[in-house]
């Protein structure tokens, strides 16, 4: 998972977006390509790997099965499964786009993937500004869709079926040069017909370099799903490219915020005593859980990268001083990750902004930067200043949360929304050297506007405030927004902290 947080240039062109709110004997449908002809490269070919979109070389799966053990070989790939496929095999993820079809929601699971390779120019729509996600993509289709991630030369060869006036003919001819396809035999390419999902694991296998490497479906061992056994004639090209797919997860999010050394200067929630949370890290050491950072649990649901046995994940809002001097020392004593929200506003101040009012001092970019590159520490967004306190604000507009509150017209508030989120990055990105890719709300308050706006602008993950656990499912995006939290008292019992774990 790799996205950075890049919003010049486009504000206006969201604001417009958010106003008007896939046979068990060898098919003679289908042939192997050639393995002696031209690869693309990584490992196994001449091509440079700069001259495409995707990863090339490795053995990474890319596909997952439909559950219950099934890969469902036979089945077609819809049009939007398509893009997710290529989606996981980008080499650089850019940030989220606006999306273009009026039948792409952006709440739906593939909806960042199509939007994406949208921009990028992979895919395109059917006319009318839709995308139709959940139509059969044609044979055609996913040729020109794969070619579209390459650079390549102009196709000399192609099929009966598939003459110089098809729309697709020079993309097919491209793809039947460099030997991904094959056709249907006796000169048939069939470009009208839908992609069967195991067609797709054989094209990209030959596309990404992989079917001539040694290590090409390494694992053949292993028959890993009912319905592609060893003698289903694509049963290499599947074993390379897909997984059974990951089961959901529903993991804890623990939120902390102040810690002081003297119990008595624990009087409110939102402080915690050294001594509570070096035995509450204790505890979650002695009991095998593992923190894992907010970006792994986006690598979770994005691109299906296991999460380990028992995930716990340890946030810490507000950027106070006190994370880096008193639980930073803790978390490299057990080797724990945590994902810090500081306030952009507030980074490195006594004081609140110019008021010289006295505030809980908070850490320094230096800080911040050394807690990055730990390896241990991910530092993410609770707002640059959304996050005001009524009572030191004078005049204008007061942004308590990240919610509108209609004292400034709708237009007001995008813009300091958008302006907001991109001086945080500005500020924070070059000193920890991690992209923005979180929110945490400020005091966990949120609407479906402002959720808009967010993802919108590239934020992968919102966090909240509610008691339980965060439900995470591989492959729905929407399970990363407004996560679950359990806000961490002082006071608590080993007892009712494990129960908050299990």
């Amino acid at each position: 998972m790799k996205r950075t947080s890049r919003l010049i240039g486009r504000p206006l062109s969201l604001l417009l977006v958010l106003v008007m709110v896939f046979s068990l004997a060898a098919p003679a449908a289908f042939a192997l390509p050639d393995t002696t002809a031209p690869q693309p490269a990584g490992t196994d070919g001449s091509q440079e790997a700069t001259d495409s979109l995707l990863i090339l070389g490795g053995h990474a799966a890319y596909m997952n099965g439909d559950g219950g053990g099934i890969f469902a070989p036979g089945r077609a790939l819809s049009r939007a499964e398509a893009a997710q496929v290529l989606y996981r095999l980008l080499r650089e993820k850019p940030a989220a786009a606006a999306s273009r079809f009026t039948d792409v929601n952006s709440s739906r699971w593939y909806a960042t993937a199509v939007n994406a390779l949208a921009a990028l120019g992979v895919v395109s729509g059917v006319g009318g500004g839709r995308f139709q996600p959940n139509r059969a993509v044609t044979r055609a289709e996913f040729v020109t869709m794969v070619c579209g991630c390459f650079t390549l030369p102009e196709g000399t060869g192609t099929f009966r079926d598939v003459p110089p006036t098809h729309w697709a003919y020079k993309n097919i001819a491209k793809a039947a040069d460099a030997g991904w396809i094959n056709g249907k035999g006796n000169g048939i390419f069939d470009p009208n017909g839908p992609i069967l999902r195991c067609e797709v694991a054989v094209i990209l296998n030959a596309a990404l370099g992989r079917t001539n490497s040694p290590a090409y479906a390494a694992d053949r061992d292993v028959q890993k799903f009912i319905d592609v056994p060893v003698t289903h004639w694509a049963y290499l090209a599947i074993t390379e490219a897909a997984q059974p797919p990951v089961q959901p997860v529903d993991v804890p999010i623990l939120m902390y915020h102040h810690f002081v050394e003297d119990p008595a200067e624990a009087t409110t929630k939102d402080i915690m005593t050294r001594a509570q949370f070096s035995r509450e890290m204790q505890l979650l050491a002695e009991n095998g859980y593992t923190p894992v950072l907010i970006e792994d649990l986006i690598a979770f649901v994005e691109d299906g990268k296991p999460l380990p046995e028992k995930p716990v994940c340890l946030t810490i809002d507000d950027g106070y001083r006190s994370a880096y001097e008193i639980a930073y020392p803790i978390l490299k004593r057990y080797g724990f990750k945590a994902t810090l929200f500081p306030i952009g506003v507030s980074v490195g101040k006594s004081t609140y902004k110019d008021t010289g009012y006295p505030v809980i001092p908070h850490f320094t970019f230096a800080q911040a930067g050394e807690m990055a590159r730990s390896g241990l520490v991910s530092i993410q967004s609770h707002s640059y200043d959304l996050h005001q306190t009524d009572f030191l604000e004078s005049g204008g507009v007061i942004r308590a949360t990240a919610v509108w509150d209609r004292q400034e017209s709708f237009g007001q508030y995008y813009a300091a929304v958008c302006g907001d989120h991109q001086q945080f990055c500005q500020e924070m990105e070059p000193v920890t050297g991690q992209p923005v890719v979180a929110l945490a709300y400020p005091h966990g308050s949120y609407d479906s506007l402002a959720e808009s706006i967010f993802r919108a602008l590239g934020v992968q993950a919102t966090l909240a405030i509610r008691n339980a656990k965060a439900h995470l499912v591989p492959g729905d995006s929407e399970t990363l927004y407004h996560l679950n939290r359990f806000y961490m008292t002082p006071g608590l019992t080993d007892g009712e902290f494990l129960a908050m774990l299990r």
